[in-house]
């Protein structure tokens, strides 16, 4: 069983499942949620490595990690909008979600930790400019001896985002690939659609971006 478990998870990390019912319907069904939560994940990919980079010297590009940040509070809520309605159509019963199947275990158990971990990160980082410059460091409560502090907690979540993000993007790195540059001219019905809807997070995005930056400049 677990010999079969491991295989499975191989297959999928290398793409090797086979392709996605399309569905009876204007939006692609399966293999156009694929595509649309695929580009959704380049994205997110996309603004959590420039976060890193900026952590390379944060305090003299702090400005930039904060609108990044904003940034990626609509795009991580749109990918993982788009994976729930995978989700919820699988265990709807519905048949083309059905006949497309549901990943191997180890990476359904995965996926909720990783949508929790970014969740838990941008929350975090929000709360952060919520509290201000004087309170991020002001100890909150005692464990085994460390105090800890607002921007602790954003550590902490920042190092499990990290792990299970990185699993994650292990992964899905090579699907994802096939679903969104592997693609080219394989044609799937709701195009249009997905590019509107990625058009939108990217608004969205700019706008969050530019709120949130507002709102740290408000500290001084």
């Amino acid at each position: 069983m677990t010999e079969t478990v491991a295989r499975a998870v191989v297959d999928e990390a290398l793409g090797r499942r086979e392709a996605e019912p399309t569905g009876e319907n204007r939006w692609g069904g399966p293999a156009g949620n694929g595509r649309l939560t695929a580009w959704l994940g380049v994205l997110v990919l996309y603004l959590v490595a420039a976060q890193l980079v900026t952590l390379l010297n944060v305090d003299k590009v702090l400005s930039w990690h904060v609108a990044l940040g904003g940034a990626l509070v609509p795009v991580a809520l749109a990918k993982t909008g788009a994976t729930g309605w995978r989700m919820i159509n699988y265990y709807r019963g519905v048949p083309a979600y059905r006949d497309a199947g549901a990943p191997p275990m180890p990476l359904r158990i995965l996926g909720p930790l990783v949508v929790l971990s970014t969740l838990a990160l941008v929350g975090t980082g929000l709360s952060l400019l919520a509290i201000g410059p004087t309170g991020i460091n002001r100890p909150l409560f005692t464990v085994l001896g460390f105090q800890i502090a607002p921007l602790t907690i954003h550590q902490v979540v920042f190092f499990a985002f990290a792990a299970f993000t990185g699993l994650h993007l292990l992964a899905r790195l090579v699907p994802a690939w096939q679903r969104t540059v592997g693609t080219k001219g394989v044609a799937v019905a709701g195009a249009g659609g997905r590019a509107g809807v990625i058009a939108l997070v990217a608004v969205a995005a700019i706008v969050s971006s530019s709120l949130v930056e507002q709102a740290f400049h408000g500290w001084f």
